[in-house]
């Protein structure tokens, strides 16, 4: 991976993912950003989520994929707003993929400077419109590798129905494992829902409606946690029971 930052001089990129098979494994990399530009490599078996942020800004974080035999050239900021990618295969579909989602994330980063309240019902808002979009996206794309970034994005329902949808060169290939993953979450998470019967004014309301956008930090804190800690996060995202 090679890129140009904007905006920044010399720094550090702090990169981070995490490996679950045949035993946990936190991969961190600290690497050197002089003008903007780094560079790094990696040899991966797999495709894995993962993270990238400067040491002098933490707080902006961009969470990506590290997919084995690409290159990735990347460009612009470290958030999903203003990040662009090229190179290999892969991330020629994958800055597609990220085109496809920047205008709800733009909606997104908008609601951030609202109040609470005002935030949470926009993130509502904004989530029930981008559901069917990206399942569509889906179903048209199935046979491309970077199409299985988005089933964490569908409504949670959805989620397996979406796996599903994916070619089996796709399902079984260089995305499998986090894949798998996501298919345990989801399973977990469709359990949790049918046994505490979620209600709101007495109709059944999503997950995301439930959670906001804390249903993504949900996924990108199980990826770094394993799929033990699901329940755990559950009760902590709806309170006692």
């Amino acid at each position: 991976m090679t890129g140009k930052i904007d905006g920044v001089g010399n720094d550090t990129l702090c990169i981070e993912y995490v490996i679950l098979q045949p035993q946990k494994q936190i991969v961190k990399r600290k690497i050197v950003v002089k003008n903007g530009e780094f560079s790094f490599s990696a040899k991966l078996h797999d495709a894995y989520m993962g993270l990238m942020h400067l040491k002098s800004k933490p707080q902006e974080t961009l969470y990506t994929y590290f997919v084995p035999d690409e290159e990735a050239i990347f460009s612009g900021r470290l958030n999903s707003v203003e990040e662009h990618w090229s190179g290999s295969t892969f991330y020629q579909q994958y800055e597609r993929v990220t085109n496809f989602q920047r205008p709800f994330n733009i909606e997104f980063a908008a609601a951030r400077n609202e109040p609470d309240s005002i935030r949470e019902l926009k993130n509502i808002d904004i989530n029930n419109r981008s559901h069917s979009v990206y399942m569509k996206y889906i179903e048209e794309h199935p046979d491309e590798d970077a199409t299985a970034t988005l089933v964490i994005n569908v409504c949670y329902d959805q989620a397996l129905t979406a796996i599903g949808k994916l070619t089996p060169e796709v399902r079984n290939g260089r995305m499998k494992s986090e894949l798998d993953r996501n298919e345990r979450m989801f399973t977990l998470v469709m359990k949790e829902v049918a046994a505490r019967k979620w209600q709101c004014a007495g109709v059944e309301v999503s997950a995301w409606e439930i959670c906001g956008a804390r249903l993504l930090g949900l996924v990108v804190y199980l990826v770094y946690q394993g799929i033990s800690q699901i329940e755990r996060i559950l009760c902590e995202i709806q309170g006692p029971s």
